[in-house]
């Protein structure tokens, strides 16, 4: 989804600014990836905390489907910035990359690596504020 928006002209030609570009797609495309995949994360959590099987836990989050998605909004609040600043990073650093024509397999670990270790510890900044406690 992140590269289908990410080369949409649509998008291109409405928002001029780079960094605010990467950051509406990354969050549509967080969004949509975290409707998709987080009911499993709900399982994975019901299945670690209640100690019961698999199929005792979907049985019962069958009888209201809502729960699947029952702190949906609280993880999009917190994932959405830290997404953003990921990609963020990896874009800007491989802008860089490719106006000094440096750019192989070794370059992508580096920027992956420095995208990674940016949004570490602005995150790990962030949290010492404790904004949703």
């Amino acid at each position: 989804v992140y590269e289908y928006l990410k080369s949409s002209k649509i998008i291109k030609n409405n928002i001029n600014n780079d960094t605010f570009r990467i950051f509406i797609i990354t969050s549509v495309s967080k969004t949509i990836a975290s409707c998709i995949f987080y009911p499993f994360d709900t399982i994975r959590t019901c299945l670690r905390n209640n100690n019961t099987n698999i199929f005792n836990t979907i049985i019962e989050l069958n009888k209201n489907p809502i729960k699947y998605y029952r702190g949906l909004n609280i993880y999009l609040f917190r994932s959405i910035p830290y997404h953003s600043i990921t990609f963020c990073s990896y874009e800007y650093v491989l802008k860089i990359l490719k106006k000094n024509k440096v750019y192989t397999g070794i370059h992508m670990v580096f920027i992956g690596m420095t995208a990674y270790f940016i949004s570490f510890y602005v995150g790990n900044y962030i949290s010492k504020f404790n904004l949703l406690s």
